[in-house]
């Protein structure tokens, strides 16, 4: 049995100058965002919520849907990604690190790049419910890994 198609994201811009390994990862640009999200639409793909994803896993009647994720609540994915959902009738999921909102990412002090981006804003989540779809990436972005 298969799963449905999940596509995780981060950041939707051109990587800065200067960016590290882990940092050009990061980034998708919104050119290439639209290009997926046009290639999905074409081939009538249809985007699941958390509760559909979770009904579906491991349970096959997958075809031709997708679960469209971006961890970390950048404040540029809603400004980016939103109108670009719209268009092509997908909605998505915002992992929010909710100890972080409005302030910078702390989490990846080792990447200067990603530590300089922005965390949406409480009032910006707001606005985004409808066409997306917010969950908990943490209180605190900790990386489970390093708990014992």
């Amino acid at each position: 049995m298969s799963s449905p198609l999940t596509l995780p994201y981060h950041a939707l811009a051109r990587p800065p100058p200067g960016s590290d390994p882990e940092e050009r990862r990061i980034f998708v640009t919104p050119r290439q965002f639209e290009s997926q999200m046009a290639a999905l639409a074409e081939r009538g793909y249809r985007s699941l919520r958390l509760d559909e994803y979770a009904r579906r896993v491991g349970n096959g009647g997958t075809a031709r849907t997708v679960l469209i994720t971006f961890d970390d609540a950048y404040a540029e994915v809603d400004e980016v990604a939103t109108p670009i959902l719209r268009r092509h009738g997908f909605s998505a999921v915002m992992f929010v690190p909710w100890a972080h909102l409005g302030r910078r990412n702390s989490w990846d002090s080792r990447h200067p790049r990603l530590a300089a981006l922005e965390i949406a804003a409480p009032d910006q989540l707001r606005g985004m419910v409808g066409t997306w779809e917010l969950a908990s990436h943490g209180l605190r972005h900790v990386d489970l890994r390093a708990v014992p």
